[in-house]
Parts: structure tokens; C-alpha cells; sequence
């Protein structure tokens, strides 16, 4: 394998891909697929479909499995919502996630910055224009 081991102040060091990339992951060439998902799969099995792989450690070419977990689409964007950059305008795909009730009020008003009296309103689709 083509990983290098790096202590990232994870609890266990990360194994970064050295291989192939695209973009920021690495990049498996024989499957046509990212290679912390070719690591998943031969540790785990399959990964479920509408299933997206996290990396704990925040590492995205770390191939550790130990350094993943599944989450659904919806937890998954939650999780990288709380870090980036919060937009003053909510996009279609925002309006989704606040629609789709998978989340409380609470925990979308952290990600998004917002009062739970606003994203109620956005819920019931009864939120002024921006």
C-alpha cells in the first residue's frame, strides 16, 4: 500500500494516501472510486447506499478505517456545516435540510446561526424573502 503514517493528534496516527489524488482525496485508479472507500469496503464490506464515509480524524486522504465511520447524507453536511463558513443567505439545498425535519431546531440553529423563530418559519415554509 501507498500510505505514510503521520500523527495528526488523532488517537492513533493517520495513514495518508501517498498514490493518486483527486482533488483533496486520494484516488483508487483500478475501482474508478476514492481510496478511503476501497479501504472501507475491503475492511467493512459494502457501504450502504445514500451513505457517505466521515473522517474523524478531518483527514481527507487518511486510509486508517479506524479514523471512519458511516453517516447519512444529511448527518454528513451537518457535520461540515458547523465548520464552514456560514452563509447570509440560505441556498436550496439549506432550505432541504431545514424542511426534511431530520434535525431539531436546536441543532440547525447552531449550524446555520439563526433563530429556532426563524428556521420554524423556514420548516413551515412560511419564512420572509431574504
Amino acid at each position: 500500500m501507498t500510505w505514510i503514517e503521520k500523527d495528526r493528534g488523532f488517537s492513533t496516527p493517520c495513514h495518508i494516501w501517498q498514490g493518486a489524488k483527486s482533488g483533496y482525496y486520494g484516488w483508487d485508479s483500478e475501482n474508478r472510486t476514492f481510496i478511503h472507500r476501497t479501504f472501507w469496503i475491503e475492511a467493512n464490506g459494502p457501504i450502504p447506499d445514500r451513505t457517505h464515509i466521515h473522517h474523524l480524524c478531518g483527514s481527507k486522504r487518511c486510509v486508517n478505517v479506524d479514523h471512519m465511520e458511516l453517516r447519512t447524507a444529511s448527518e454528513h453536511r451537518l457535520i461540515h456545516a458547523k465548520t464552514a463558513r456560514k452563509p447570509s443567505r440560505l441556498s436550496e439545498e439549506d432550505v432541504a435540510l431545514i424542511r426534511s425535519d431530520t434535525f431539531s431546531l436546536s441543532e440547525l440553529q447552531e449550524v446555520f446561526g439563526m433563530s429556532r423563530t426563524y428556521l420554524s418559519q423556514v420548516r413551515t415554509g412560511k419564512a420572509p424573502k431574504p
